[in-house]
């Protein structure tokens, strides 16, 4: 074979000396492990690169969508225990409209323990009007799978989360944001 022949001098009779079968299964052996390495590696890029279904319905929407690193809540057995550990996620965005106060808060995923005092050990901070408290409320017990933390400032409200579940995912997170902008 050229490939060993040539770039592994010194080698050619060792190589040689295998029958044809063993010399077609090295060949077959090396080419199937490529195969694998592409394919992860369009898997890795397709699941979380710029180029996923999800961002690009977010970025449809309208909705501005960064890396984001924070602490994230790494729960114990029974859910008895949090510890914060520092990583990454997505954040998407959005503008905040309306006439109401607009006061910082933030809806943690924490737990009893930390002061969640919500539906799925969710730990609102912040000073909220009673209507956005409500509908803080019912999102906590609404998202009680996955990572999703919703955070307003001044400006806009945000979810961080770990984006999946494709276009329908994106839109779930859509309608929330919308929601929350308007409070």
């Amino acid at each position: 074979m050229i490939i060993f022949g040539t770039y592994w001098p010194g080698h050619e009779s060792a190589f040689q000396s295998w029958s044809a079968g063993a010399r077609v299964f090295v060949v077959v052996a090396v080419l199937g492990a490529i195969a694998i390495i592409v394919g992860l590696a369009r898997k890795l890029i397709s699941s979380g690169g710029s180029d996923s279904s999800e961002r690009r319905e977010a970025i449809r929407l309208g909705i501005s969508v960064s890396d984001a690193e924070r602490d994230l809540p790494q729960f114990g057995r029974g859910n008895q225990s949090c510890k914060l550990m520092r990583g990454s996620c997505r954040k998407y965005s959005v503008p905040r409209y309306g006439e109401g106060v607009r006061t910082p808060w933030s809806l943690l995923q924490r737990t009893k323990r930390e002061g969640a005092q919500l539906p799925n050990d969710y730990l609102l901070q912040g000073e909220v009007s009673d209507n956005l408290r409500q509908l803080l409320t019912k999102l906590a017990a609404e998202f009680s799978e996955e990572y999703y933390e919703f955070e307003g400032t001044t400006t806009d409200v945000s979810v961080y989360w770990e984006e999946y579940g494709g276009v329908a995912g994106v839109q779930r997170v859509y309608d929330v944001l919308q929601r929350l902008a308007g409070l």
